[in-house]
């Protein structure tokens, strides 16, 4: 049975001290090394020799003038002791304990021996060196909510662990390299069930290479964050910091991969840890593009700042890969930065699945100039999208859409969600991303319209608007499907869209928008059926160019007014004598430009009476001289 990396103080319990064999106490600090100080197949003790002075662990007089053979355990303590390998190799000890303040520091190529390290202790690797453990449980760490001993790797130097080393009780500084040597992946804070542990983690500008699954199989090689086994805790201490650190393999955005790979390397944040011990992994100018699986959990937090970036790459495969956030976790997109999980398999069948445990948790953040991108998402109806200035990108795939004006019903932003929340005074913009091929003229992206429909999800925040700003697609749509809509702010397309194409905001059937509508590229559908007459609401209207057209059987209502301002063509086109606008004064309607299909100006005539709710009906006649009102 393999032992987790690093057991908890649960575990450490100190059996009562040894004789050494000269004259010094010594105890064995782990059950590993208990275990390795009896032998129960033969009854006999082997003895743990003592290091309490600085110098070389390999010079005999500082052992008291007899160099520990080969098979017992050796204890290395004492506060400002410095215990050194420069050169040669560990002997075979049957462990290594470094309590008491010690440090051990290794600047040579060497494979440890089975070690501990007991709370306030520190075990270096420096100068360049690359140090091997040799089997998961060969490095164990003994902590406490206040003193948690250090594993601190410098630049240029390196530790290989096999797959699957769990790292625990331990607070590592990184600024070399931490490598599996086989595939298993390795878990940054475990703990077995029942047991509670603790985890730090700085790297600045460091590396993690991991060993992916193998070609052609569906294994996952998992890089975990505090994901200790069911029934276990892992409490992070402080935010467990990735700066400027490099990630291997790397997988590039601008590659796509053929069928037969199946590389898999999962990321994984607080699976299995209660929601009660809230952290934060937190890419800060940290990159990585993953071939796997997401999941965050419990109660963790990624976060992604000064240019941190976390993507999917972008398969057509058939991979059974997954993403999820969920329960208490939380992604935090910060400014400059990017989160994109577009393509997960089985052309997108696989959603990010957004459930989180409490109804209103924000599971999305995205903060000023961060960029969010999802292909598909689901969940439970429960999550939130907070964004300040942010931008959601809508990533299109080739297989949808191409040639046609369809209404993609695979590719649907916000869905799964409550809410989008927008801050006050914010705005939340849309933009599209192409996908990337490997052969960028197999596939035509100028075809055709493509129309991507928001699910409905209200979108609230004072004073907050949404906009579209395509730069990616010629001819591009967004549709606003809620009816709940209390954002008060603008909805608006920036103009021109994309060169010589344009970009059109829909309102669907039933939708609203509780702001100032805003676009010279403005339209009513029906998701439904386009056979199918369409109602909207909107507080506002302004049309700076171009028309807004309603149908026969389309029904526009304007709670506040249309607007026009100096310079503005736009226009409203109507079918005469038809019931197509609403409101409850003539004031709403004082400053619109309405016309018919010909382009001939046309009055609106009142109904007689309102409503229940106040509304009276406009219907566009020609002018004469018993309409109640001609602009």
């Amino acid at each position: 049975m393999i032992v987790p990396l690093l057991i908890s103080a649960a575990l450490a319990m100190e059996p009562l001290p040894v004789a050494d064999g000269r004259g010094s106490k010594v105890v064995a600090a782990s059950h590993e090394a208990a275990a390795s100080a009896h032998d129960s197949s033969s009854g006999e003790m082997r003895y743990a020799y003592s290091f309490r002075t600085s110098g070389n662990v390999l010079d005999a007089a500082n052992w008291g003038g007899s160099q520990p053979p080969a098979g017992v355990g050796v204890v290395i303590e004492g506060a400002g002791v410095v215990a050194t390998l420069s050169s040669g190799s560990f002997p075979a000890w049957s462990f290594i304990e470094v309590k008491n303040g010690a440090t051990l520091r290794i600047s040579t190529n060497a494979t440890l021996p089975p070690l501990t390290l007991d709370r306030n202790a520190r075990l270096e690797i420096a100068n360049g060196a690359v140090v091997t453990v040799a089997n998961v449980g060969d490095l164990a760490g003994i902590a406490n909510a206040h003193q948690l001993p250090v594993l601190a790797i410098a630049a240029k130097s390196t530790l290989n662990v096999p797959g699957g080393m769990k790292f625990s009780n331990v607070n590592i500084l990184l600024e070399g390299t931490i490598a599996s040597t086989t595939y298993g992946g390795i878990a940054f804070g475990y703990a077995s069930a029942v047991e509670t542990t603790y985890f730090g983690l700085t790297s600045d500008h460091g590396t993690i290479a991991i060993v992916p699954g193998p070609d052609g199989s569906y294994n996952v090689s998992p890089v975990e964050f505090c994901c200790p086994a069911v029934g276990g805790t892992v409490n992070a201490v402080g935010s467990l910091l990735l700066r400027s650190t490099t990630f291997l393999p790397q997988y590039s955005r601008n590659r796509l991969f053929h069928l037969t790979i199946h590389y898999q390397i999962g990321f994984y944040l607080g699976v299995n840890n209660p929601e009660s011990s809230p952290f934060e992994v937190v890419f800060d100018n940290t990159e990585w593009g993953v071939l796997g699986s997401f999941m965050i959990k419990g109660g963790a937090t990624f976060r992604l700042a000064n240019g941190g970036k976390y993507s999917d790459f972008e398969s057509v495969g058939y991979w059974g890969r997954y993403a999820q956030v969920s329960e208490r976790g939380r992604i935090v997109v910060g400014s400059g930065c990017e989160f994109r999980l577009n393509s997960l398999g089985d052309y997108g069948k696989h959603a990010l699945e957004i459930s989180p445990s409490s109804a209103g948790h924000q599971s999305i953040v995205v903060e000023d100039g961060g960029i969010f991108e999802t292909y598909r998402s689901s969940g439970s109806g429960k999550g939130v999208l907070a964004a300040s200035n942010g931008v959601y990108q809508i990533y299109l795939p080739h297989q949808h859409l191409e040639g046609t004006s369809a209404y993609d019903t695979t590719n649907v932003p916000f869905a799964g969600l409550a809410e989008v929340s927008l801050a006050e005074n914010s705005k939340l913009t849309f933009t599209t991303r192409n996908m990337v091929f490997w052969d960028p003229g197999q596939f035509s992206d100028t075809n055709g319209e493509r129309v991507v429909a928001l699910a409905d999800v209200p979108i609230t925040g004072g004073n907050a608007s949404i906009e579209l700003d395509n730069a990616n697609v010629n001819v591009f749509g967004v549709v606003v499907r809620s009816g709940g809509n209390t954002a008060t702010g603008t909805a608006s397309v920036v103009e021109p869209a994309c060169g010589e194409g344009e970009t059109t905001l829909y309102f669907a059937d039933g939708s609203n928008w509780a702001g100032t509508v805003l676009a010279g590229n403005v339209a009513l559908t029906n998701l439904v059926s386009a056979a199918q007459g369409v109602s909207v609401t909107f507080n506002n209207l302004r049309l700076p160019s171009g028309n807004l057209v309603l149908r026969r059987n389309d029904t526009l209502t304007i709670d506040g007014e249309v607007q026009r301002q100096g310079g503005d063509t736009g226009r409203i086109v109507v079918e005469e004598g038809s019931g197509s606008l609403r409101a409850r004064s003539d004031d709403a309607f004082a400053n619109a430009n309405v016309r018919n299909a010909l382009g001939r100006r046309l009055a609106l005539e009142r109904s007689a009476t309102a409503d229940e709710n106040g509304y009276y009906t406009y219907t566009a006649v020609m002018p004469t001289s018993k309409t109640v009102f001609t602009r």
